[in-house]
């Protein structure tokens, strides 16, 4: 079924961030509701898929429980309906955070960044005064030079090797990451880079924001592992190859989300 190999397309994806993944979730139920011939028999098994899929995502797993809890008797058109719903809600999360993130942001002419995220890209797209950008490649999938890709026509890029990036907040404003997960200490995850530019950041008194909406809260911290040839095909070598890494509250200086600007010791009172 094409719904299943568009599951096993969130399992693989590395170079995306959460909410492209989270879309994918809908674009399978919209596609298991097309082709299946017994929606109560087929659903289940690929929710379950779907829930096991990105541990370290809990985006995923949130757009997968908000389908569900929208569906009982298991038809076409309310599956559709469920997507539609879903997806009308996240995105108003969205603009609500972006909304909320232009005005924390207003007036910062120059931001560091790491590797791809469509909320941070919707952000730097909506905040005129930022003019420079600097993207840390993001090793080893590099996946920040899909965000300068899309950015440049709209602001002067310059990507950076992750090595770099103490150059990069030195001749910035601020850090503007997106986080991947939220947690009830006031602490987030994000691709792996991310804790080191944090340090970088509060080490030279710039201001790390981190964009994420409270859709991404779990519980507790979940990683995922590339495998060892995405570094290196040497045979011999022992290859750690952490996908995430966590970032401690202490370091955050703002989170940006569609409930507002929100101080890492007030994320539990938020989210709740």
């Amino acid at each position: 079924m094409k719904a299943l190999e568009i599951v096993e397309g969130i399992v693989g994806e590395r170079r995306r961030g959460s909410t492209a993944l989270a879309w994918m979730v809908l674009e399978a139920y919209r596609k298991i509701a097309e082709e299946s011939d017994n929606l109560q028999r087929d659903v289940p098994p690929l929710s379950d898929r779907i829930a096991k899929a990105r541990p370290a995502m809990p985006l995923v797993k949130r757009f997968n429980d908000e389908v569900l809890k929208r569906v009982k008797r298991y038809e076409f058109d309310e599956i559709v309906e469920a997507c539609r719903q879903v997806e009308t809600a996240y995105r108003m999360n969205v603009e609500k955070l972006v909304e909320n993130a232009e005005k924390q942001l207003a007036g910062c002419k120059t931001i560091t960044t790491i590797s791809h995220s469509g909320t941070v890209l919707n952000i730097l797209k909506k905040v005129d005064t930022v003019r420079d950008v600097f993207v840390l490649e993001s090793r080893p999938l590099r996946e920040g030079l899909i965000m300068a890709s899309e950015l440049k026509r709209l602001k002067r890029v310059t990507v950076c090797v992750d090595a770099a990036a103490g150059y990069a907040v030195d001749a910035s404003e601020a850090a503007l990451v997106g986080g991947d997960a939220l947690f009830p200490d006031g602490s987030f995850a994000g691709k792996v880079g991310v804790r080191p530019l944090a340090l970088l950041a509060k080490e030279a008194g710039k201001p790390f924001y981190v964009a994420c909406d409270t859709w991404k809260y779990a519980e507790r911290f979940e990683n995922e592992h590339g495998p060892a040839e995405e570094v290196s095909a040497e045979n011999g070598l022992s290859v750690f190859n952490p996908v995430f890494e966590k970032v401690g509250k202490e370091h955050v200086y703002m989170y940006l989300t569609e409930k507002g600007a929100v101080k890492p010791d007030a994320v539990k009172d938020v989210v709740i």
